[in-house]
């Protein structure tokens, strides 16, 4: 059997190849009205001989208390776009996000209830991400802010 070929698309995911560290702000929301700050880390590594990348996200927030992640990326050539598989320690469902990657930005929708967006923009050994949501698909508003630097 032969190996598929790896196409541009899969090659722009190596950008995000490493360990990363960063700060988040969570702003209030219905299911969290308090809000507040959070330490992060992210482990993101190629797998399935470059095809997919594979995310490791744990959230510490303020006053204890970790917020965990998984996340399986992939180039689907059908569609014409980035899918995102996303895990985690809150949802019981994995939620599936959609999107195109655009120079060194990655942005990715998610409609299940309502709608999701996420905004990872890179720039060297360094990365913003912001998380948007929004009850109609018109009007948005951020939930969470980081910001992140690789260590390796």
């Amino acid at each position: 059997m032969q190996m598929p070929q790896l196409e541009d698309a899969h090659r722009a995911l190596e950008m995000m190849v490493g360990t990363w560290r960063g700060e988040e702000v969570i702003h209030p929301a219905p299911w969290d009205p308090a809000g507040g700050r959070a330490t992060v880390r992210v482990e993101n590594r190629l797998a399935l001989g470059g095809q997919v990348l594979v995310q490791e996200y744990v959230q510490t927030r303020e006053g204890g208390g970790a917020f965990e992640g998984h996340g399986v990326l992939r180039w689907d050539a059908v569609a014409g776009g980035y899918v995102l598989h996303w895990f985690d320690s809150i949802r019981t469902a994995p939620g599936e996000f959609r999107g195109t990657f655009d120079g060194g930005a990655l942005t990715m929708l998610r409609r299940e209830p309502g709608w999701a967006r996420a905004v990872w923009t890179f720039t060297g050994d360094r990365y913003t991400y912001r998380l948007e949501v929004s009850a109609d698909g018109a009007a948005w508003r951020t939930y969470l802010e980081g910001a992140y630097t690789r260590e390796r």
